[in-house]
């Protein structure tokens, strides 16, 4: 049977998803042999700054109040694991650890083209605390929200990393800037809608993926009370005789366009990301 190659990526946003939703998570992968990359946040966890999003993103409220169980979960004053043990136990069974950002939230919130030196002091921070926490500097990032813009990409593009995940898109692409100058750092782009965004719409969701095909879960959602989904995923995948991997394997693999990156809507999402 031929096999697809598909990225999986698990984002770990809070305390809450260190704590409960990795080990969840890697339950299931090693239960099915999947490997992933897993996307850390660090510094402070600023969960609680989320809500101010309830008067500035249009359907936020609506969001919550279709997942209200897990927004509750994420209340909890959850005394941290070691980010520096998750990591290695994430490296040991044989998947991939990087950068998810530095104050996921504030990020979120507070990102917006003519900030973009303020947030990539931030990013080097990011680096600097998961650099002491896990012994090594992380080859990989991911923006929170896929909040950035191509002058944020262009300084980020100084830093040398293996790859990044920081855009919404279609295929691996080389990002162009507004002066068309080719960027060095590959985009791996999540392809598919995330959990959150099909909760939001309402939208049904195919688990058997296209060939290159990119899904992001997130530790604090199918590690905790949608397990179910993430299971379902890996399975039906795998009974096609499709093999997800960690996205590193892509850049192996991909033929990468060049693509211009700006800031667009999308469904089931509350705020702008970056698409190309």
């Amino acid at each position: 049977m031929f096999e697809k190659i598909c990225g999986l990526r698990i984002d770990v946003d809070t305390k809450t998803g260190l704590n409960y939703g990795v080990p969840e998570i890697l339950k299931i992968l090693s239960r099915y042999k999947v490997h992933a990359s897993f996307f850390f946040s660090t510094g402070p966890d600023d969960f609680m700054l989320s809500f101010s999003r309830l008067f500035i993103e249009k359907n936020f409220a609506k969001k919550i109040i279709k997942d209200s169980g897990s927004y509750l979960n994420l209340l909890k004053n959850n005394e941290s694991k070691s980010l520096k043990n998750t990591v290695a136990r994430v490296l040991s069974e044989g998947h991939e650890a990087g950068l998810h950002g530095f104050s996921h939230y504030r990020w979120i919130a507070a990102f917006r083209p003519g900030k973009e030196r303020f947030f990539f002091q931030n990013l080097i921070k990011g680096i600097e605390e998961f650099s002491s926490a896990a012994g090594f500097v992380p080859s990989f990032t991911g923006a929170p929200g896929w909040k950035i813009s191509p002058d944020f990409l262009k300084l980020q593009d100084s830093i040398g990393f293996d790859y990044a995940s920081d855009v919404r898109s279609a295929s691996p692409f080389y990002p162009i800037t507004g002066q068309n100058e080719k960027l060095k750092t590959i985009q791996i782009p999540v392809t598919l809608p995330t959990l959150d965004e099909l909760l939001v719409s309402g939208d049904s969701f195919d688990y058997v993926l296209k060939e290159g095909g990119v899904y992001c879960a997130h530790a604090e959602l199918e590690g905790i009370k949608y397990g179910y989904f993430i299971e379902k995923l890996i399975s039906d995948n795998k009974r096609e005789g499709n093999l997800f991997v960690p996205l590193s394997s892509l850049k192996k693999k991909s033929l990468p366009a060049c693509r211009k990156v700006f800031l667009s809507y999308i469904r089931g999402r509350t705020n702008p990301v970056a698409v190309a």
